[in-house]
């Protein structure tokens, strides 16, 4: 594909290239760009659908991102921030310099600012780290009919819908309903009726280790995440902690073959160095 791409962009033929990036899921494309080199990847990347390029850039190695982040204008560079989910823009903050870090906040509203700046002061590799605030959540007292018109109203905004989180008036956690429940039960049950009570649930100051074990023990697709007074500030999906999977996959297979995470030899780094 990238040989393809490249006599395309050879002969300048833009319409074959943007038909071709239409076959091709976010993921792929993102592959795809990094394969390029500098100039030719920005290209393909500004021949992109805003929402498309929106998921591509979220795929992006943070070298890549980086790259696109000193190139792009200003305003471009906005409009894809802006409709990054809120735990894709954090990860992409927490590796970019402050003065990138200051751009991105001017323009982002008094809460938005508020938030990062919470997200971005948990401590690294914590369940807090890794959390999304796209989230649907729910009132017990609301009959499944009006349960389900809120998630028609707002799902287009949350990064999932399966599992929908019921909280108090002080957004304390009361339980968890799926979507299918929701769909399947009668109209005029209360959501109480069905929802689980008691759910699993992990800190925010929680190791994402801890939180990688649950969701493999448990088969969870998504877990809510809690603060010290059982107040629900999030959530982490699948996909986020399929990352964290593959990391301590990698450390556990460096320190078999007698390396360190850090890339020395193991047994010979000083040990106040592996603490």
């Amino acid at each position: 594909m990238e040989n393809i791409i490249k006599d395309y962009i050879e002969i300048k033929n833009y319409t074959a290239i943007k038909e071709l990036l239409e076959e091709m899921q976010p993921a792929d494309i993102a592959e795809l760009l990094e394969e390029l080199d500098t100039k030719n990847s920005l290209l393909v990347f500004r021949m992109l659908h805003k929402d498309t390029a929106v998921e591509v850039f979220a795929h992006l190695s943070v070298k890549q991102q980086t790259n696109f982040t000193l190139m792009i204008k200003e305003n471009e560079l906005r409009e894809i921030v802006e409709e990054l989910y809120f735990d894709d823009k954090i990860d992409y903050l927490e590796e970019m310099p402050s003065s990138v870090v200051k751009k991105i906040l001017k323009y982002s509203s008094e809460t938005e600012r508020s938030l990062i700046n919470q997200f971005l002061n948990y401590p690294e590799n914590s369940a807090g780290s890794l959390m999304t605030i796209e989230l649907v959540d729910l009132k017990k007292e609301l009959s499944i009919d009006e349960a389900l018109l809120h998630i028609r109203r707002t799902a287009l905004d949350k990064e999932t819908i399966y599992t929908c989180y019921v909280t108090d008036n002080n957004r304390k956690l009361e339980g968890t309903v799926s979507l299918k429940d929701l769909v399947i039960a009668p109209g005029n049950k209360k959501v109480e009726e069905i929802m689980e009570t008691d759910p699993i649930s992990v800190r925010t100051i929680d190791d994402q280790e801890e939180v990688a074990n649950l969701f493999k023990k448990y088969d969870l697709l998504s877990v809510p995440v809690v603060d010290q007074e059982n107040r629900l500030v999030g959530i982490i999906t699948i996909d986020d902690i399929v990352d964290v999977i593959d990391e301590e996959a990698s450390k556990d297979i460096q320190i078999m073959h007698g390396l360190s995470p850090s890339g020395e030899e193991y047994l010979k780094t000083d040990i106040l160095t592996l603490a």
